[in-house]
């Protein structure tokens, strides 16, 4: 694996390495520095040259990423509506490229206060960003574990209701996405045993008495607390399963 160099651009973290005697910048970091909101798309829709990817230590293990050359880094640049843009294309071209070029790294010098405070000051911003992200999140977080921990169940236009969507609407995601099916030539939904064994669904049967005094057992799939719970999670996520 390539000697990593993190280095600090107005307090944006940008990860570079050397590849076969070239520099190369991780490309996500380069996008969030930049301002773009979508990385990946941003990424996608601007770097023309061959997509390269190198893997690199993350906190959930090492992982392979897009890493940029130079005319990609360039591409992003050009395309990025940040003002601090110019500043930054100065500074990767000027400095930290060719200084990777030469010693194969980059590094910030811990004896120049100016350089030191602005290190600093990047990182306190980004801890107070993040506590202020989990401070809003606590709330949420925490009604999520207390559904979770609930008991009962409820039918699927409940679960609409409580997830503020339409009920065809959440009808037909849970079908995309396989939590309920229908079987050939049946008229009720089936929830899919995988969703069941992990306690997000259940099947509850009920018995009617007809108006003759006979009786017709119906089954109706239900979701369990735990299941509302995952729900609301995976759609504030837009996440699919």
């Amino acid at each position: 694996m390539s000697n990593i160099t993190l280095f600090n651009f107005e307090g944006a973290a940008v990860r570079a390495m050397q590849i076969d005697g070239e520099p190369y910048v991780v490309g996500k970091d380069v996008a969030e520095a930049l301002g773009y909101s979508d990385t990946t798309n941003a990424i996608k829709q601007h770097c023309k040259g061959g997509a390269k990817h190198h893997p690199l230590p993350t906190g959930g293990g090492v992982q392979e990423m897009r890493v940029l050359s130079e005319p990609d880094v360039l591409r992003l640049i050009v395309n990025s509506k940040l003002p601090a843009a110019v500043r930054f294309e100065r500074w990767v071209f000027e400095d930290v490229l060719p200084s990777i070029r030469k010693t194969g790294g980059y590094s910030v010098n811990l004896a120049d206060p100016a350089q030191l405070r602005q290190v600093l000051l990047g990182y306190t911003e980004k801890v107070i960003a993040l506590e202020s992200q989990v401070s809003v999140m606590e709330p949420k977080v925490e009604a999520l574990n207390r559904i979770a921990l609930a008991d009962g169940s409820m039918c699927l236009t409940d679960a609409a209701k409580h997830l503020q969507v339409q009920p065809k609407w959440l009808f037909r995601w849970l079908q995309e996405h396989q939590w309920i099916y229908r079987r050939a030539g049946g008229s009720g939904f089936i929830g899919y045993q995988s969703r069941i064994q992990v306690g997000y669904l259940e099947h509850k049967v009920s018995t009617v008495e007809r108006s003759d005094g006979s009786t017709k057992a119906t089954e109706q799939v239900r979701v369990m607390a735990k299941g509302l719970a995952k729900l609301a999670e995976m759609l504030s996520s837009k996440e699919v399963a």
